[in-house]
């Protein structure tokens, strides 16, 4: 927690002070071995595992599921944390949150695993993927739920870069965007 806290205090004063426009808020990995029983702890699915084996399911109780979906719920926490500080300082006719994207996008969904085709909710899966934008750049409209089934995640990711300026549609052999972001 102090890390990240101070992580994205760093960001906000690069962003205040016009250092960057663009920074990556990246407490850990999911194959990082950080101890993930303090997170599972305190979010109530006590596992004695790292942040690695979370994602494998490798709790003796398979509660991989929740275990993964609160240790995604303590990054969230600190991606809400630079959101709110960004919201909290004025820029402008707004705030810095106004002026920017945020993008939360976690490594994997909770659907069908890609490698059998039949075991349901596994944490490596790329269905079901959630993609989290915050801030007002480009014309981004907040306070949406969107649900864009069949559509890429990388199309959030393309939406964020146009939202930040970027004229492209097209990141690696994904096209296209998510229009519903925008008002």
């Amino acid at each position: 927690d102090g890390r990240a806290a101070v992580m994205v205090d760093l960001i906000r004063m690069a962003f205040v002070c016009d250092l960057t426009r663009v920074a990556t808020l990246q407490i850990t990995t999911f194959q990082s071995h950080m101890n993930a029983t303090v997170i599972t702890t305190a979010g109530g699915v006590p596992v004695r595992s790292d942040l690695h084996e979370v994602g494998h399911n490798g709790d003796t109780d398979n509660r991989g599921q929740l275990a993964v979906s609160t240790c995604l719920k303590w990054h969230i926490t600190h991606y809400a944390s630079l959101m709110q500080k960004l919201k909290s300082t004025p820029e402008g006719a707004g705030t810095v949150l106004d002026n920017s994207v945020l993008v939360f996008l976690p490594e994997a969904g909770h659907g069908t695993q890609l490698n059998d085709g039949t075991s349901p909710h596994a944490t490596h899966s790329v269905e079901d993927m959630v993609v989290l934008m915050g801030g007002r750049a480009g014309g981004l409209r907040p306070g949406k739920h969107i649900v864009a089934t069949g559509q890429h995640p990388v199309k959030g990711l393309i939406s964020a870069m146009q939202a930040a300026g970027n004229p492209g549609d097209t990141l690696g052999e994904v096209t296209g965007n998510i229009p519903e972001l925008f008002t």
